[in-house]
């Protein structure tokens, strides 16, 4: 597991990985919100306060998560909660566990 970041963030969920998953997590942001336990009046918002910009959205809310489960295998929950939200989140899945061995950052 790659060594901690920025107050404590295992590096691989660092503001740079964020974004990279902020920007590859797409239309499918708000299942992974269900799964990461967000009620339905948080992700919405997550919504108002990024209009027209899903990449705020996304990034809002992974930043918010990763504040409230501080102390929390974050890694291993993060890669659970794209395996239980959708088929397609399966690659970020295995690119944010790869990072995180590697002690790297995400590559898509």
């Amino acid at each position: 597991m790659a060594a901690p970041g920025e107050f404590g963030v295992p590096r691989v969920l660092n503001s740079k990985n964020r974004l990279t998953l902020s920007q590859n997590i797409g239309d499918k942001w708000e299942a992974l919100a269900i799964v990461l336990d967000f009620s339905d009046a948080k992700i919405e918002t997550f919504r108002a306060n990024n209009q027209q910009n899903q990449e705020g959205q996304i990034r809002t809310m992974l930043t918010e998560w990763v504040q409230k489960n501080a102390g929390k295998p974050l890694v291993q929950m993060l890669v659970e909660a794209f395996r239980a939200s959708t088929v397609n989140l399966k690659t970020l899945a295995l690119a944010v566990k790869a990072a995180d061995e590697n002690g790297g950052d995400i590559v898509l």
